[in-house]
């Protein structure tokens, strides 16, 4: 194996775990988010459907 190869599979190794971690950063902090962002909304608009992300009149 020649020392490229090497290098391109350590780098291709390294570029999956972070996108796996990044992944599951984003699993994990979803809740999170929701949670902080549902706070400041009204009780209304807590559960209108389709859902708000963003509060319109922040409480």
């Amino acid at each position: 194996m020649s020392i490229r190869s090497i290098a391109a599979s350590i780098l291709e190794k390294e570029r999956t775990s972070y996108i796996f971690l990044i992944i599951m950063l984003s699993i994990m902090l979803a809740p999170i988010v929701f949670t902080a962002l549902t706070s400041f909304k009204t009780r209304e608009e807590t559960f209108q459907w389709p859902p708000t992300y963003i509060p319109h009149t922040p409480t």
